[in-house]
């Protein structure tokens, strides 16, 4: 919801009839288009990366004695940039050097076109 609000042109609205009359009102599609599924990813990707309360691993999500920590605190570094944060970026890094050889990054964009359903 918080992505609709941000970029509510990117949300897939649908027509709904309400059953009391044939008043038609708009409600959010429950199907997403390629470009709302794009935005989305996107947006999940950024969190993963820069946001330290989507950075914990499974046993600190589901541990019931975890401390809550204050807005902001998030054990960042001197340099403003946590461990985590620099580990993940890491990890993006190393996974997204095939993306930019050229040969890779073509097959990689047809085979994202094919799967989205949109023509190349």
């Amino acid at each position: 919801m918080t992505l609709f609000v941000l970029t509510p042109n990117l949300t897939t609205m649908k027509g709904l009839r309400r059953r009391e009359g044939s008043k038609q009102s708009e409600g959010i599609d429950p199907r997403m288009s390629p470009l709302e599924a794009a935005n989305v990813t996107m947006s999940l990707a950024f969190q993963k990366l820069f946001n330290g309360q989507y950075q914990k691993v499974p046993k600190e999500r589901n541990s019931r004695t975890s401390i809550r920590q204050a807005p902001g605190d998030q054990g960042e570094s001197v340099e403003g940039t946590s461990p985590r944060t620099k580990e993940m970026l890491t990890i993006v890094q190393k996974g997204s050097i095939p993306l930019i050889l050229p040969d890779r990054s073509k097959r990689f964009a047809h085979r994202s076109l094919d799967r989205l359903g949109i023509p190349r």
